[in-house]
């Protein structure tokens, strides 16, 4: 039992990571076209 708790741990873990990765990389693309928007 505790192997399942741990393994389904470590899928959220990286289930998150992914989650924030994708949010920064958005986050990033969207703020690159404010600036680029707001230099023209």
């Amino acid at each position: 039992m505790k192997s399942l708790i741990k393994k389904s741990g470590d899928y959220l873990k990286q289930n998150i990571e992914r989650y924030l990765g994708i949010l920064y990389y958005l986050g990033k693309a969207h703020f690159r076209k404010d600036n680029f928007r707001n230099a023209r």
